[in-house]
């Protein structure tokens, strides 16, 4: 938990500019957002971080039989992820799930895009760099949207607006998956000039393909590799002006992408298996 909260800080601080921004706090009860559903009223200690996700905290003992803690969850209307497990599910619905103490329950939206930062001890120990982008699957024809938000973090100035947003778009049309980083909006003192970037996709089928502003990237050592536990494929994206527009193209057989059901819930199951 410790180590994924600091993962998460870019998308943290974003939301907390949204927070800012609008007034609706990013850690707020799913009613907010579904008031005309019972289960966001009866579901007390479930809720909304950010746009992106839900949590549902277990806050049951684990099984002695089977050292897992069975948690009901509802899932509101909409496709969405369980992110340590890869599993799909279409809301509204109630599902009876079960966690191991090292899960924590959280649903992403399909097809959202979450920024973080590499591994730190405390925020601000090193630039964000490479700002890592987590892509999660969406169908043939979604299309999604982020802009992550960036500030000197060490003044006041963001409120007369010296703070950065770099919008990052995805879209699959097919087999084919196109993620554009935007140039960054905006400036502040000890901004990057220079960042590279991580791209994951979990929880889908290995690329054919991939290239980074039409150049081919190789798979192995120093270009794209696929973490088979986890499903997930990662292309590294070297070190570029952030004034500069960033375009990934990641190219699967084809059918692949009809199949993901194959997969569901893969990435839980090894995790379990391993830890057996």
């Amino acid at each position: 938990t410790f180590q994924l909260r600091y993962a998460l800080q870019p998308y943290v601080y974003t939301e907390a500019r949204r927070t800012y921004d609008t007034g609706v706090a990013f850690l707020r009860p799913l009613y907010y957002d579904w008031p005309e559903a019972d289960e966001a009223y009866t579901n007390k200690n479930e809720y909304r971080f950010g746009d992106s996700m839900i949590v549902e905290p277990v806050t049951k003992p684990v099984e002695a039989d089977t050292e897992l803690a069975s948690q009901s969850v509802w899932i509101p209307e909409g496709e969405w992820i369980e992110w340590p497990t890869g599993k799909h599910f279409t809301g509204p619905t109630t599902v009876e799930r079960s966690f191991s103490i090292g899960q924590i329950p959280v649903y992403l939206r399909a097809g959202a895009i979450v920024p973080m930062q590499p591994k730190m001890e405390f925020t601000g120990q090193k630039p964000v760099d490479p700002l890592i982008l987590n892509v999660v699957p969406m169908a043939a024809g979604q299309k999604s949207t982020y802009t992550v938000y960036e500030d000197s973090s060490s003044s006041e100035a963001y409120k007369h607006g010296v703070a950065a947003w770099t919008t990052v778009n995805a879209k699959q049309t097919g087999d084919d998956l196109e993620v554009e980083i935007e140039p960054v909006r905006g400036s502040y003192p000890g901004m990057p000039a220079q960042r590279g970037y991580e791209l994951r996709l979990p929880g889908d089928w290995p690329p054919a393909s991939v290239t980074v502003n039409g150049q081919p990237i190789r798979a192995g050592k120093g270009g794209w590799r696929y973490e088979g536990n986890t499903l997930t494929t990662v292309i590294p994206v070297p070190r570029t002006s952030v004034t500069a527009n960033v375009t990934v193209r990641v190219h699967r057989a084809a059918g692949l992408v009809s199949q993901r059901a194959s997969l569901d819930g893969f990435a839980g199951s090894m995790t379990r298996f391993r830890s057996v």
